[in-house]
């Protein structure tokens, strides 16, 4: 099970120092882009930024936006944004149909994200179009939320039904909670607050989550 630290923060100073943390410990980071809108919360939201960061990193972006049609192509034209995860809440056939052409166009993946109140059968249209589903455990929105239980049997539908699909677990995940969602059968976990709540604990948390 892949580890993916996620960033959620409303500046920018403060995810370079995160990024300065965790640079040299994993391949792979997660930023939560939220517009108050599909949220009650706004985080930075400036994709040109990520061009003064490490090249050697690959970006995960979660857009939790509404219309994310309207600005998924600037995110794609960074060159460390390998993968887009749009939220099923706010697509159409059409708007996703949008987003799945720019995808492919940047050759970048795409991930469909559902809440946690969204049943799992909805992604069932758009499984095979998809790189990944992300399993949202809380509402979208600010870092350190619990992780809803229910999920785990969700996680485990989607595997059952998709087997190669690739499931991916965001929202109160830390070193109690990830051992039920690997069991369950999830292939990558996001942890934002488990891992920075403890700036000088960070590399401790993160070799802790990867052995699970």
């Amino acid at each position: 099970m892949q580890l993916i630290p996620t960033i959620n923060e409303k500046n920018f100073e403060e995810i370079k120092k995160k990024v300065a943390l965790i640079e040299n410990l994993v391949d792979w980071i997660q930023f939560d882009i939220a517009d108050g809108k599909f949220t009650s919360y706004t985080t930075w939201n400036n994709p040109s930024d990520l061009l003064t960061l490490s090249p050697f990193l690959n970006f995960e972006i979660h857009l939790m936006v509404l219309e994310p049609e309207k600005i998924v192509e600037n995110w794609l034209k960074i060159s460390n944004v390998r993968r887009i995860i749009v939220h099923l809440e706010t697509i159409t056939g059409a708007s996703f149909n949008q987003i799945r052409e720019l995808t492919k166009k940047y050759q970048k993946e795409l991930g469909l994200a559902i809440e946690s109140k969204t049943p799992w059968e909805t992604i069932i249209p758009y499984a095979d179009k998809i790189d990944l589903v992300q399993v949202l455990a809380v509402s979208a929105g600010p870092a350190g939320q619990t992780f809803e239980l229910s999920n785990l049997e969700k996680i485990r539908n989607i595997k059952k039904k998709f087997p190669q699909l690739i499931v991916e677990v965001d929202g109160g995940v830390n070193n109690e909670t990830a051992p039920l969602i690997k069991s369950a059968g999830a292939d990558i976990i996001n942890s934002s607050s488990y891992i920075f709540s403890d700036l000088s604990k960070v590399e401790e948390k993160i070799k802790e989550l990867e052995k699970i």
